[in-house]
């Protein structure tokens, strides 16, 4: 799962909480509990809306395939859960910026933004403690990959000879070896290019994706000698699915 799905992921359950409402509950029920509640929020605003939706899809998703199968696992990469930490503080620093009347365009501006003072462990740390705690209440763990006995350096390996055939953003390129690191069946995120190259490498999609994939299909078998095992074994090696 990469950032931008458990950063919407995070507004679902902050709806759900405000209302005082069970995770699982649709968007349309929740949407109607805030307006009885004349609940406003900066957070569930308009512009807000789509992303909420997104992440009670991306919640319902998690619960059925946990349902469906008995060894799911949900991993989130410990640079993915960097990034949503800084996520989390810009909403801080937009929300303290908001509060004090400062106009948006100003709110966009880096050294406003270093002389607010806030509590950090309270604000940030303390609500992804909350986030991690109300998904696990759900039985949806999130699993780092780097805390897997050599992770780091297999998923480095794994980057370079991606980055051999196609070219990727750094964090898109780490999460992305990450992801076949860990055999993962799917890659969930909102980043339409880079799920469109996923799905085109693992679908084969035309002569170039094809020549792509069975290259790094290829380097993959002779560098790894588990991952020569399941080819031995399957006769090819499964690269994740882009979704949704």
């Amino acid at each position: 799962m990469l950032t931008n799905a458990l950063s919407r992921l995070s507004l679902y359950v902050d709806v759900c909480r405000c209302v005082e409402m069970r995770l699982g509950t649709k968007w349309d029920v929740l949407n109607r509990e805030l307006c009885f509640k004349s609940i406003s929020n900066e957070h569930f605003g308009k512009e807000n809306t789509q992303q909420i939706k997104e992440g009670y899809k991306l919640f319902d998703h998690l619960i059925t395939k946990k349902a469906e199968y008995d060894n799911v696992k949900i991993w989130f990469s410990a640079f993915s859960r960097i990034e949503l930490l800084n996520i989390f503080l810009e909403r801080t620093f937009d929300r303290q910026l908001t509060r004090n009347g400062v106009p948006f365009r100003v709110r966009l501006k880096k050294p406003l933004r270093t002389q607010i003072n806030f509590d950090y462990n309270t604000e940030v740390f303390e609500y992804w403690i909350m986030l991690k705690s109300e998904l696990e209440n759900s039985d949806i763990e999130l699993m780092e990959p780097e805390r897997l006995s050599g992770a780091v350096k297999d998923i480095l390996r794994i980057s370079d000879i991606i980055t051999r055939y196609v070219a990727l953003d750094v964090i898109d390129l780490y999460l992305y070896a990450s992801s076949i690191f860990i055999r993962a069946n799917e890659l969930y995120c909102h980043d339409i290019e880079f799920r469109w190259i996923v799905r085109n490498i693992q679908k084969e999609n035309g002569e170039k994706w094809k020549n792509i994939s069975r290259n790094i299909q290829n380097d993959l078998k002779n560098s790894f000698s588990w991952i020569e095992l399941e080819f031995e074994e399957k006769g090819l090696i499964a690269l994740p699915e882009g979704n949704p």
